[in-house]
């Protein structure tokens, strides 16, 4: 991973906010399995970063952490939902939480990050059992890698993870 994504893993860690309960996922987050976890090659990443924050975020308050990866060269912008995201050229940072109920159509704020998250369904599964992954010396949290399995069959990522 480059530069800018363990600046940005390390406001993260500076604020505890991967200790506090936020994950990051997506492309990103399959990168550190397959370096710490024998997980194949995909030759596919997408161009953001996203971190799930639990909702409600029970972690203390963060007000000055946008600002901070404002700090690293990224605008801030809104979406039409009034969720916010962090953008250069490089690199867009977007913020998910997981949707309840009959469902929004508005992003959800997470007061202590002083953000508006997108909802989105069944992502809630992906906080349940993370684990963490220490890379460049940032304890980072992840999605548990057996939710990805393809059901066990053998040489699977599930069974890659197993044996690990």
């Amino acid at each position: 991973m480059d530069d800018l994504i363990y600046k940005i893993f390390e406001v993260f860690k500076k604020n505890k906010l991967f200790d506090e309960g936020v994950e990051l996922i997506g492309s990103y987050s399959f990168l550190l399995y397959q370096k710490y976890l024998g997980a194949p090659q995909f030759p596919f990443r997408t161009p953001d970063i996203d971190f799930l924050i639990p909702n409600p975020f029970k972690g203390k308050e963060h007000f000055g952490f946008i600002d901070e990866l404002i700090a690293l060269g990224f605008q801030k912008d809104f979406r039409r939902n009034g969720s916010i995201f962090l953008y250069n050229a490089e690199l867009l940072i977007e913020f998910i939480t997981p949707e309840k109920g009959k469902g929004v159509d508005e992003a959800i704020a997470v007061k202590k990050l002083g953000l508006r998250a997108i909802p989105l369904r069944f992502v809630s599964l992906l906080l349940d059992n993370p684990m963490t992954i220490i890379d460049n010396g940032i304890a980072i949290l992840v999605p548990n890698p057996a939710y990805f399995s393809d059901r066990g069959q053998k040489g699977s990522f599930k069974a890659i993870c197993e044996s690990a």
